[in-house]
């Protein structure tokens, strides 16, 4: 679903933010899940970062494997450490 949702930069066209029904489905499966409120409210912050973070680094959702996820988890850690 999200795929569809992202462009590559070079395209001309905005990479637009998740749409509110895939933010909304996965913070529901969360709280059926039984996460706690902080811990929902912590993975859709931690989610919005990442799709940021693809943006401002001109990535697509077809772009994500698993080592861009690492790089983007050492870049989020370096960056909380040194809050």
């Amino acid at each position: 679903m999200l795929e569809s949702s992202f462009q590559k930069h070079g395209t001309g066209k905005r990479c637009p933010d998740p749409p509110a029904a895939e933010l909304q489905t996965f913070t529901t499966s969360l709280i059926e899940q039984g996460y706690a409120d902080v811990t929902v409210r912590a993975k859709v912050k931690l989610v919005m970062s990442f799709v940021e973070w693809l943006k401002r680094n001109r990535l697509a959702v077809t772009d994500i494997a698993e080592p861009l996820v690492e790089t983007f988890r050492k870049r989020k850690h370096r960056m909380r450490k040194g809050d």
